[in-house]
């Protein structure tokens, strides 16, 4: 057989499971705002990411258990700093700095690929904990 005949039904289906998601997450509609809303909500999933990694992470760096407790804990410390900081900022300051504080908080993570040292990457995580929420 040199092709893959059309399949209808499996057209069908993936039709049909792709309103479903859209009616489930709320995509219906073609509301602009509310899918920007939901792929912003999906990216949170991203910020434990670190946390995942820290023991392979502090494993390649040659750290003991310690150390993995140490990185599974700066990115806590990270966002309680960062919110209690955020909170004593004015709001004109706050929403000036959230796109530059929240790109800070992502790059610093690039600067682990480096291999710096245990501490020097438990800051780094910490920094990049410091995710500043709009109000």
């Amino acid at each position: 057989m040199a092709y893959v005949h059309a399949r209808p039904l499996l057209a069908k289906l993936k039709r049909a499971i792709g309103e479903a998601f859209e009616a489930r997450f709320g995509l219906s509609g073609g509301n602009r705002r509310t899918r920007g809303l939901l792929a912003m909500a999906w990216l949170v999933g991203l910020f434990v990411v670190p946390e995942g990694l820290a023991a392979p992470y502090a494993a390649q760096l040659g750290g003991t258990v310690a150390a993995v407790g140490f990185l599974m804990a700066a990115d806590p410390l990270g966002s309680i700093v960062g919110a209690w900081l955020c909170g004593r900022m004015t709001e004109e300051n706050r929403s000036r700095l959230l796109v530059p504080l929240a790109v800070l908080a992502g790059v610093a993570l690039i600067f682990c690929a480096t291999g710096p040292s245990i501490p020097v990457s438990v800051m780094l995580w910490a920094v990049s904990g410091w995710r500043p929420l709009p109000t």
